[in-house]
């Protein structure tokens, strides 16, 4: 006979409260157990209807049309995972009414089985090779006293030689296609950043089940650490783990200009390696560290004062005075001025950046194209507002 049908809810005695070390947050626990699960306002509006019988995709529906977000089936699969490991989950009988079974794992699938990932072509299982090298490269995150004196001897250097660096990059440039800039920081600012990741996730025991590539913009390769931060993670763990991409370049970047001066008089291809590095890892950094475009700083400043989702609360707050929000969702809302001028710096910055990148671009199919490099443009633009 077949497994009856089987219905995943959140145990009775699972309390969902307000997190009292982070405002903007909640907290479930059970009565019984120190474990505890942080969660956003909307996560933890999922978990407190799951108390009854539901339907997914009803909950779902509904969750998305009191938040505005865009939560998935797969992101209740996910809660309601999480809830289950922390034993807040106990199983009861499918009523009728609620059809859809999504929200169980099916029992044919291996334990261990990796999820699949967004964005994220999986090359490898990376934990034991991390847990292997680990030891190794341990000792080096003592060295971290000298990054900042490092830091400013390399920007001293980096001064007071600013002609002979743009002469040598200029010289890269003219040997090197942007498809080589483009495979050689594959290899080197990208690699050593999800390669850092995973070691700092590591030593502070977080799941790494997947090292692979993503499309940034859907468009440039970088390799990508997953790593899996439990939501009770200390703060210092959390921010060591998200500030890796700004720590990185942090590093490369006097790495590189020490190799360039040191060898820069011996006429070979390192002192060109060195230059590179040093260029990349910095306008990178101006990229990564930049709060407005929401990546790694957006994330490790709003971990750093405690700040969630200020960019969505952002948008939906633009959204509210420019397009209307209905009074549901209002409430909701983060009333405060902070939230409405980092929308409003936000969107500017990004619309400022590409017309930056456009006007470069047509300025560039204008030189070596001419008449027919703009009109490309032109329609390549046209084509875009008119998605």
């Amino acid at each position: 006979m077949p497994s009856e049908d089987r219905l995943i809810l959140l145990d009775e005695e699972v309390r969902i409260e307000p997190d009292p070390d982070s405002p903007e947050m909640f907290c479930a626990w059970r009565t019984n157990r120190r474990k505890r699960i942080r969660l956003t306002p909307a996560k933890a509006y999922l978990a407190e209807n799951m108390r009854r019988p539901y339907s997914d995709v009803v909950l779902i529906a509904k969750c998305n049309a009191r938040f505005s977000d865009k939560h998935t089936l797969g992101d209740l699969q996910e809660l309601i995972e999480d809830l289950d490991e922390a034993e807040m989950m106990t199983g009861r009988t499918r009523e009728s009414g609620t059809s859809h079974k999504t929200n169980l794992v099916p029992a044919s699938e291996p334990p261990g089985t990796p999820r699949r990932f967004r964005n994220h072509w999986s090359l490898m299982k990376p934990q034991r090779f991390l847990d292997f090298l680990l030891p190794a490269v341990g000792w080096m995150r003592y060295l971290k006293v000298l990054v900042p004196l490092a830091f400013v001897l390399a920007v001293f250097g980096f001064v007071n030689n600013l002609d002979m660096f743009f002469m040598d990059i200029a010289s890269i440039k003219n040997r090197v296609s942007f498809f080589g800039r483009l495979v050689f920081t594959f290899f080197t600012i990208s690699l050593a950043t999800q390669l850092h990741r995973g070691l700092t996730a590591r030593y502070f025991g977080f799941e790494t089940p997947s090292f692979g590539v993503m499309l940034v913009f859907g468009l440039l390769p970088r390799f990508n650490m997953r790593v899996t931060v439990p939501e009770d993670a200390k703060r210092k763990a959390r921010l060591w783990t998200l500030g890796v991409p700004l720590y990185v370049r942090f590093i490369m970047f006097p790495l590189g200009i020490v190799v360039w001066l040191s060898s820069r008089g011996q006429g070979n291809f390192v002192s060109h390696i060195g230059a590179g590095v040093a260029m990349l890892s910095l306008i990178s950094f101006l990229f990564v560290a930049n709060p407005l475009l929401g990546g790694a700083g957006y994330r490790f400043l709003s971990e750093l004062f405690a700040v969630q989702n200020l960019r969505k609360k952002a948008f939906l707050r633009l959204k509210s005075i420019f397009g209307g929000q209905p009074q549901v969702i209002k409430q909701y809302m983060d009333p405060s001025p902070a939230a409405l001028y980092y929308g409003l710096a936000s969107i500017g910055f990004t619309l400022a950046l590409a017309g930056f990148i456009g006007f470069g671009a047509a300025r560039w199919l204008e030189m070596n194209y001419q008449g027919l490099g703009v009109t490309f443009f032109i329609s390549c633009w046209l084509m875009f507002l008119s998605v």
